[in-house]
């Protein structure tokens, strides 16, 4: 080998080591950003997770807080109770707290489940018994129990209901 040979082999060799170098180099980098990427995103994972906690801890704080001014009203009304004779005047204050709850149930999307006399839905209702009844057509909803809420189009509580059903007739026909 010559010296102009080994002069351009090592050349070649220097440039091939600067070139692995500067490729190393910005591995390295892109390493780092990688890592910084990951532990961004593990913090916005955990950041999101608390929030949506907090979200659900305190998802009906609002309507609590409504609600606590009916309690407040219903402490008043039983304070009167103790107080009087007079029933006409409670009964009125506790019709018009009721109303006040109905109310602020209704503007949050709450709304009763219409079930008496109607057919017998089991998305909606939860039958509790079976009356035999001539007087109405099978499964239809004959009395109810307790009432039912939907929460827009969601049902959050089921009416519990008693369903009719036709008269039984033993084996043998009679």
């Amino acid at each position: 080998m010559t010296k102009k040979d080994k002069k351009e082999e090592t050349e070649i060799v220097e440039t091939l080591k600067k070139q692995l170098e500067e490729k190393t180099a910005k591995l390295s980098e892109q390493e780092d950003m990688l890592k910084r990427l990951q532990a961004e995103f593990e913090n916005y994972n955990k950041r999101t997770e608390k929030e949506k906690q907090d979200t659900l801890a305190y998802a009906n704080e609002k309507i609590i807080i409504e609600l606590l001014d009916i309690l407040d009203n219903f402490e008043r009304a039983m304070g009167e109770m103790k107080k009087t004779e007079e029933t006409g005047k409670i009964k009125t204050g506790i019709e018009l707290i009721f109303k006040q709850l109905y109310q602020l149930l209704k503007t949050k999307g709450v709304e009763e489940i219409e079930a008496s006399e109607k057919q017998f839905d089991p998305k909606k209702h939860e039958a509790l018994m079976q009356i035999v009844s001539g007087n109405h057509e099978e499964d239809t909803v004959i009395q109810v129990m307790q009432k039912g809420y939907m929460l827009k189009e969601k049902v959050i509580r089921p009416t519990k209901v008693a369903v009719s059903k036709k008269e039984n007739k033993d084996k043998t026909g009679e």
